[in-house]
């Protein structure tokens, strides 16, 4: 059963009412982009008529243009691990539950589905953190794009059984509501299961605080422009994805067609008998090196030719590569940034010299994810009942500015006067005012020593 279908029983069985097609739509788009994630897409399929007028399907190749892609930009956002400022306690609760060595994946199925939802919760004592893919969750209630309500989907195989799980979120004066219901997956039924499956005593528990935060792709939803929910960072490329495997098709039918041929005279072909058909089959026979013999006087017959083709392997890579080229604007990068050449992504000089599409889309990224960070460090807080502090997240971009360049700018800045040196320790060392001053006098002192001092005035 479709997790489409699922829901939609789930929400007839526990509402009584059924489920808007808003959110069906979603689904289907979300279902859409994980195929083509996954490289199944279904333009992978299609049929063609043989010799003898009947229809054959065949399945293309495909480079899985998608995978590509989000893995490219979500290896570009976390080239370097963001530093972040919070209580000891809630770094430990993070710690524990290895976020940041799962919100890198997790940040490469946000790209592709379109969000990824960390949600917390709190069992035997201890809080933990669940990650929830884009079409296991429902939004009920938001406001400016703000989820505040919604329901999730947990489906589970336990003991060769298909279990499924509907968990509400609603708010509770202050605080939140979350109650469950399970169900058993019978063939097309669903029929109501004990909590204890998995794992729940309780069907209703309470929270001072709301535990999910959704983490969307920071492009607009131009597929349905009143719903809360991102979309895919190929949502609008899926033709070039399409026409992307069509080209690597393409290129290894040349490789296969390309390979060699040669035309041999009707003489040299012999017979065998096949004994499981009876029937006599040709085959040519290549140890026949010396001598061979021939039923003709024209020695036009007697050449065995070569009728190789030559392949169109350059052709087709620069069609493939255009495609990239595409695909990278379409998502919000520079051309190039995607190569079919052995070249790769383009240096970090490269990215921020340009003042690239690429940075900033990674920036946008960024700002993304620090911000459910942020959310999911409150989040904790509550759930320590430690009060607020001063979370903050701050993502290093030393990969992608790089550090001689920024160097070099620096530098000419303070040998034209326009900054001072302190001013310029701060900037490339990243120290406070006070380190940076101490820091500035303690060479202003060594040059004056030297003599050259005046040189820097």
């Amino acid at each position: 059963m479709t997790i489409a279908g699922v829901i939609k029983m789930i929400w007839n069985k526990v509402t009584g009412k059924d489920v808007s097609a808003d959110v069906l739509n979603a689904e289907s788009r979300i279902d859409t982009w994980r195929k083509v994630y996954r490289g199944t897409p279904e333009w992978l399929d299609y049929w063609y008529p043989t010799l003898k007028g009947r229809m054959q399907k065949r399945v293309r190749k495909t480079m899985k243009p998608a995978k590509i892609l989000c893995s490219e930009i979500a290896g570009l956002i976390w080239a370097e691990r963001p530093k972040l400022t919070t209580d000891e306690r809630v770094q430990k609760v993070l710690d524990d539950c290895l976020f940041f060595d799962n919100a890198q994946r997790e940040s490469e199925l946000m790209l592709a589905l379109g969000a990824t939802i960390p949600k917390a919760y709190r069992k035997d004592g201890r809080i933990g953190i669940d990650w929830v893919q884009a079409d296991r969750f429902i939004p009920v209630t938001w406001d400016d794009s703000i989820i505040t309500e919604a329901d999730f989907i947990d489906r589970r195989v336990i003991n060769k059984k298909q279990y499924v799980r509907i968990e509400r979120h609603r708010k509770n004066g202050e605080g939140y509501t979350i109650t469950s219901d399970c169900f058993e997956e019978v063939g097309s039924q669903l029929v109501p299961a004990p909590l204890a499956v998995f794992g729940l005593e309780d069907a209703e528990q309470t929270s001072p605080v709301k535990l999910f935060h959704y983490i969307g792709n920071p492009e607009a939803n131009n597929l349905d422009t009143d719903s809360p929910l991102s979309i895919s960072c190929f949502a609008n490329a899926l033709d070039t994805i399409e026409s992307l495997d069509i080209a690597f098709d393409a290129l290894q039918s040349e490789i296969v067609l390309g390979k060699k041929r040669i035309i041999v005279p009707a003489g040299a072909v012999r017979y065998v008998m096949n004994a499981d058909t009876g029937k006599a089959e040709r085959y040519f026979d290549p140890s026949d090196e010396v001598f061979q013999a021939f039923s003709t006087d024209d020695k036009d017959n007697l050449k065995i030719t070569d009728n190789t083709v030559e392949m169109r392997i350059e052709e087709i890579r620069r069609a493939i590569q255009t495609l990239f080229d595409i695909l990278a604007i379409q998502t919000g990068m520079n051309p190039g940034s995607i190569s079919f050449d052995g070249v790769g992504m383009k240096t970090a000089t490269e990215v921020i010299s340009e003042n690239s599409k690429t940075f900033k889309t990674k920036k946008g990224y960024e700002n993304a994810i620090g911000t459910g960070i942020i959310g999911l460090c409150k989040t904790i807080r509550g759930l320590l009942e430690i009060g607020d502090g001063d979370d903050s997240i701050e993502w290093d971009d030393s990969v992608i500015e790089d550090r001689a360049s920024k160097t070099n700018y620096v530098h000419g800045r303070l040998t034209g006067g326009t900054v001072s040196r302190w001013r310029a320790i701060m900037e490339l060392d990243g120290v406070d005012e006070a380190e940076a001053k101490k820091r500035a006098a303690e060479i202003e002192q060594e040059l004056a020593v030297s003599g050259i001092g005046g040189m820097f005035e």
